[in-house]
């Protein structure tokens, strides 16, 4: 119940940052541009894998959580086709300011997907044990302000 009650806080906390925050540049105090050039580039990377359908580059942008769940990169990209598939294959994609919300670092992205609706992606990212950083979950907020 507790963590179902902090994701919504943070959920709704990012939706309002998203909506107010103007389109320049803003760095979290914790990260460096460079920190935050590298997540973008784990984040363009996994949506190139994504329309090469190279399942196997995509997985390994994903946290171990993610790897678990899904076991396999083949899993992970059906699960990516059925339910995300804005960014299983996007049009166009802008990356808006990282937030830092209750320690986690908070992606959000603007996506126009295949049906031009834009819809806000919320990557999650978590840092490795080797510095590296890896994807730790992906809400969709479509037009309507749902979550997928």
């Amino acid at each position: 119940m507790r963590s179902s009650l902090s994701a919504l806080v943070i959920l709704l906390t990012i939706i309002g940052a998203v909506a107010t925050v103007d389109r320049t540049f803003a760095t979290p105090p914790k990260l460096t541009e460079s920190e935050v050039a590298k997540i973008r580039s784990i984040i363009s990377g996994q949506l190139q894998a994504f329309l090469s359908d190279d399942a196997q580059k995509a997985f390994s942008y994903a946290a171990p959580s993610i790897k678990e769940k899904f076991k396999t990169p083949k899993k992970f990209l059906k699960m990516v086709r059925r339910y995300y598939f804005p960014i299983y294959r996007p049009r166009d994609f802008e990356f808006r300011p990282i937030q830092m919300v209750d320690d986690k670092i908070i992606q959000p992205l603007a996506v126009i997907g295949p049906s031009g609706v834009q819809e806000i992606v919320l990557y999650s990212l978590e840092q490795q044990p080797d510095h590296s950083w890896k994807i730790g979950s992906c809400i969709m907020i479509n037009s309507l302000g749902e979550g997928t």
